[in-house]
């Protein structure tokens, strides 16, 4: 049976905050225009009718616009917060994924065509009769160490990127 994956879950107090923040700036726009609307009203020498008109006009329509239109972009706000989190999150584990792919498609040619270059060095050291059997050997040791250093630090990357995929997993499950 497959694993079902878990997506972490999206920090409610940070997006609440956001959205608290965004509904608060908008309130208080209201409240500004509210009062420049009273304001116009009561400073403006003109009818009554006028001063009404200044007030419903300047006052009270962008009141509640930006009343109105601060719990909708707080909404939205926290709609888009959780949903750049979720893409975050998976384009993170999909480049995990593909750096893994690539590690695992492209050592084993790198590390084969390292292997035939050492034993073609050694090969041909050999065939010459330049190099003394003990140095060839020590070549051959040598190479043979290099090829083990290397084979260990793929290791070692691969390892690497497994426990950064587990540790960025077991974060956004204590959320």
């Amino acid at each position: 049976m497959g694993r079902a994956v878990r997506t972490p879950s999206v920090d409610a107090a940070a997006c609440d905050k956001l959205v608290r923040t965004v509904q608060s700036a908008c309130f208080v726009i209201a409240i500004a225009f509210f009062a420049f609307g009273v304001a116009l009203a009561l400073f403006i020498p003109a009818s009554f009718e006028i001063r009404a008109s200044y007030f419903v006009f300047f006052g009270c329509v962008p009141t509640l616009g930006f009343y109105l239109g601060g719990h909708l972009l707080g909404y939205l706000t926290g709609v888009v917060y959780r949903l750049c989190e979720r893409i975050a999150t998976q384009s993170i584990r999909t480049l995990a994924r593909c750096g893994i792919g690539l590690l695992d498609r492209a050592l084993p040619p790198f590390l084969g065509a390292i292997n035939k270059l050492a034993f073609t060095i050694v090969r041909w050291g050999l065939a010459v009769r330049v190099l003394s059997h003990r140095a060839c050997s020590l070549i051959k040791r040598r190479l043979k160490q290099a090829f083990v250093a290397l084979q260990n630090f793929s290791c070692l990357l691969i390892r690497s990127a497994a426990l950064m995929i587990i540790s960025s997993q077991g974060k956004g499950s204590r959320r």
